[in-house]
């Protein structure tokens, strides 16, 4: 499989977006690691100084999970490299 075999399933996009639909999609937790990442990045956005270095440490946190997702996204398509092209 390929990265075309992957924008097939989950639509013509840019490559992270693609991976990011099969994370949410294939992957147990995928859903809500996306979600927790994205709403710890709005909570940054508008959290008070001394807070936002410990979101920011949970952000780092969800950051490695969501790598090791990508990283079994690329394994199961068997996809070496990725790059940022439609």
């Amino acid at each position: 499989m390929s990265m075309r075999d992957l924008r097939a399933v989950y639509g013509d996009k840019k490559a992270p977006l693609v991976i990011n639909a099969a994370i949410r999609a294939e992957l147990p937790g995928g859903n809500e690691v996306l979600d927790a990442i994205h709403k710890a990045g709005q909570m940054k956005h508008n959290a008070p100084p001394e807070v936002k270095l410990g979101i920011a440490g949970c952000i780092n946190l969800m950051a490695g999970i969501k790598q090791a997702m990508v990283s079994e996204i690329l394994r199961r398509y068997e996809i070496e490299e990725v790059r940022d092209e439609q």
